[in-house]
C-alpha cells in the first residue's frame, strides 16, 4: 500500500456494520493468502465490471476510467499465453481470464453478489485480487478508518 500506507503503520478499523465501497482501505483475512491478513483498496464491488488494460495499466469500472493519484508504479497484468497454450505470468483463479484475447473493454471481469475486487497501491508488488482472485465480503474484516501511529503522520484514511 507504498504511498498511502507504510510497514509498521497503525490503524483503526471499523468492524461494525460495515459493507465495501469503492476507494475503501479494508483489511482482508483469507485463505488465499496464508501469510496473513493484506491491507488493500476496494476497486470494485457486486454487480459492478473491472477492466486493466495489458499495455497501458489502465484500470476501468462500469467502462469508466479510475483516477488513481494514490498508486504507485503501474497497475500491470503479465499474464500471457506461450505458443503452446500455457498461461505464463500471473497465476491464481483470473490468469485464464486475463490471459485470454477475449477479456478486454467490452467483455470484463463482472463480479457478482458479495463480491469484492481489491488491489493494493504498489501495483508493481502487489498480492491482491489480481492473483489471488476476486474476494467476499465475508473474508473483509474490516475498513481502516485513520492511521494512528507514527504519530507524526496520524490522519483519516480515504
Amino acid at each position: 500500500m507504498e504511498r498511502t500506507l507504510s510497514h509498521g503503520d497503525r490503524l483503526y478499523v471499523n468492524k461494525v456494520f460495515y459493507s465495501p465501497e469503492k476507494g475503501d482501505i479494508v483489511i482482508i483475512d483469507t485463505d488465499k493468502h496464508p501469510q496473513g491478513p493484506l491491507v488493500k483498496r476496494v476497486i470494485a464491488t457486486e454487480g459492478d465490471t473491472i477492466y486493466i488494460d495489458r499495455v497501458s495499466g489502465m484500470v476501468y469500472v462500469n467502462d469508466e476510467l479510475l483516477e488513481e493519484d494514490y498508486i504507485k508504479g503501474k497497475t500491470v497484468l503479465p499474464v500471457q499465453k506461450d505458443n503452446l497454450g500455457i498461461v505464463r505470468g500471473y497465476y491464481g483463479e483470473l490468469a485464464e481470464i486475463f490471459a485470454d484475447p477475449s477479456y478486454n473493454r467490452n467483455n470484463p471481469i463482472k463480479l457478482g453478489e458479495g463480491e469484492v475486487f481489491a488491489m493494493g497501491d504498489n501495483r508493481e508488488n502487489s498480492s491482491d485480487s489480481r492473483n489471488l482472485g476476486i474476494f467476499t465480503e465475508d473474508e473483509i474484516m474490516g475498513h481502516a478508518v485513520f492511521r494512528f501511529w507514527p504519530f507524526n503522520k496520524i490522519e483519516m484514511l480515504d
